[in-house]
């Protein structure tokens, strides 16, 4: 596949499927070097991502040993706005909840 084909295939793709393609890549990278890291997926493209593609990312950064942070904003009408913090770590042992700021 040439590289005007990937791009015109790429070009098809919605904001959350590029986000996607883009955070597995980074995944994947860091998982081929086999070193640990930190991993920080801005807001937006969290929020872009269904619920599928959320955990299909989450089961593929727990091949690694990588941290992914990221954050959302919450839906609740009930409460006063907040950003809900996400880490997710899915080393063994390692558990850390989502924090509200």
């Amino acid at each position: 596949m040439t590289d005007a084909e990937v791009a015109a295939e790429a070009a098809e793709l919605s904001h959350g499927e590029k986000w996607k393609l883009a955070i597995d890549i980074a995944v994947e990278t860091f998982k081929r070097k086999g070193v640990d890291g930190l991993l920080g997926i801005p807001q937006e493209a969290w929020e872009g991502l269904d619920g599928r593609n959320r955990e299909e990312l989450a089961e593929h950064i727990g091949l690694t040993d990588l941290i992914v942070l990221t954050a959302e904003a919450e839906r609740s009408t009930d409460a006063e706005q907040a950003i809900i913090i996400d880490v997710i770590d899915r080393r063994p042992g390692h558990f850390v909840p989502k924090t509200a700021v």
